[in-house]
C-alpha cells in the first residue's frame, strides 16, 4: 500500500537534483499559503501560512523548524543559538533521525542520529487540501556511495499543515534483501517552564533509562522533572500528552506504528555546555519523541515499506 503512494507521488519529481528558490516556487508555491525562501546560512526554506497556521520547513533534513496554530503561542521549539549551516544539525524542530537513532550500533565514524538530519531533501509534491491544510511532501535522494545508507532504501517525509500538524515518515525497501533501521522524529516542544510541566500517558510503563547505563525501569504516576533525563519508552500506539501549567494548555501526541516514546531535557549544567543552546533553555523545552528504537527496530522486507505517523494538537 505504502509502495503504491511512493510510486504515485515520485511521478511529479523534478529531475533536477538541487532546485532554485525561483524553481521551487514556480513548481511548487501554493500563493500565499506556501512560499520557498532563503534564509540563515544561505539555506532554503518552505514557509507556510494557510490561515490555520504558519509553519516553516529547512530543506537541509526537511526539518520543521516552526508551528504555530493561530491564536496560540508557539507549539515546537528552536534554540536560539542555532547554528545555520550546511551539513550541520539545526538544534530544535522536528530533526528526522534515520536510519539509526543515537550513536550507530557497530561504527564509531558514523554521524549521531544517522544521515537523514543534515541532508539536502528534495520537494517532490506540494498541495493544498480541500479543508485548506496545505501538505508538502519531500524525499531524500539515495547518495551514491554513502556506506551509512541501507541498499535499496527510500525516504519520504510528508507534513500536513493545519490547526493539528501531521508528520508521515514512509521506508521503502526495493534492495535485494531485508533492512534493519531505527528511527525517530525527534520533536522539540515549547513549554512554560518545565519544573512545572507533567507527560502524560506513559504512567506504569516500561522505560530504559539512557542516564543509568541503559538500565530498564517501571514509571510511577506522570513524568516530572527536576533534573536531567533521557529515557526511551516502550509504548506501542500509546497516546501521550505533554501537561504545561506554564502556558495554560496541553499538547496531544498521537501516533501509529511507533513502538517508542523518546523523551529528553538535558537540564542545566548539559544546556550549559552545548555550544548550540543558552544556558537556561532548558527551562522553556521539552523533547517528547514519535520512534523506533532499541528493542522497536524495523525489519523492512524487500517490496515492503514502514509508515510512521504522527499528529500533534494543542488545546
Amino acid at each position: 500500500m505504502h509502495g503504491a503512494l511512493l510510486n504515485g507521488i515520485k511521478k511529479m519529481v523534478n529531475p533536477m537534483s538541487i532546485m532554485s528558490v525561483s524553481a521551487l516556487n514556480a513548481r511548487f508555491a501554493l500563493g500565499d499559503a506556501l512560499q520557498f525562501r532563503h534564509g540563515p546560512g544561505g539555506l532554503i526554506f518552505a514557509h507556510i501560512d494557510n490561515g490555520f497556521a504558519t509553519a516553516r520547513v529547512c530543506l537541509q533534513g526537511a526539518q520543521l523548524l516552526d508551528w504555530q496554530p493561530a491564536g496560540e503561542k508557539p507549539v515546537i521549539w528552536r534554540s536560539n543559538a542555532a547554528r545555520y549551516e550546511t551539513g550541520v544539525a539545526i538544534r530544535g524542530g522536528v530533526p528526522v533521525c534515520w536510519p539509526w537513532f543515537g550513536a550507530h550500533p557497530h561504527r564509531c565514524d558514523a554521524p549521531a542520529h544517522g544521515i537523514a538530519r543534515t541532508a539536502l531533501w528534495q520537494v517532490i509534491h506540494s498541495e493544498a487540501l480541500v479543508d485548506g491544510r496545505t501538505r508538502i511532501n519531500f524525499e531524500l535522494p539515495c547518495p551514491r556511495d554513502n556506506p551509512f545508507w541501507p541498499e535499496g532504501a527510500q525516504l519520504q517525509l510528508s507534513l500536513t499543515v493545519g490547526r493539528t500538524l501531521e508528520m508521515a515518515l514512509v521506508t521503502e525497501n526495493n534492495g535485494p534483501q531485508a533492512i534493519t533501521i531505527t528511527q525517530a522524529l525527534h520533536s522539540y516542544f515549547v513549554i512554560g517552564d518545565i519544573r512545572q510541566t507533567r507527560v502524560l500517558g506513559l504512567e506504569n510503563g516500561e522505560y530504559i533509562d539512557k542516564l543509568d547505563d541503559g538500565r530498564c525501569k517501571q514509571q510511577s504516576g506522570a513524568i516530572l522533572f527536576d533534573q536531567e533525563i533521557d529515557r526511551i519508552y516502550h509504548s506501542p500506539g500509546t497516546p501521550c500528552t505533554i501537561d504545561d501549567p506554564g502556558l495554560h494548555r496541553q499538547i496531544h501526541i498521537r501516533a501509529v506504528n511507533s513502538g517508542s516514546t523518546v523523551v529528553w531535557n538535558p537540564w542545566r549544567q548539559k544546556s550549559a555546555a552545548m555550544g548550540d543552546m543558552d544556558d537556561d533553555a532548558y527551562l522553556g523545552m521539552l523533547c517528547v519523541e514519535t520512534a523506533n528504537v532499541a528493542h522497536n527496530e524495523i525489519v523492512i522486507n524487500v517490496g515492503q515499506s514502514h509508515r510512521q505517523w504522527s499528529k500533534l494538537a494543542v488545546r
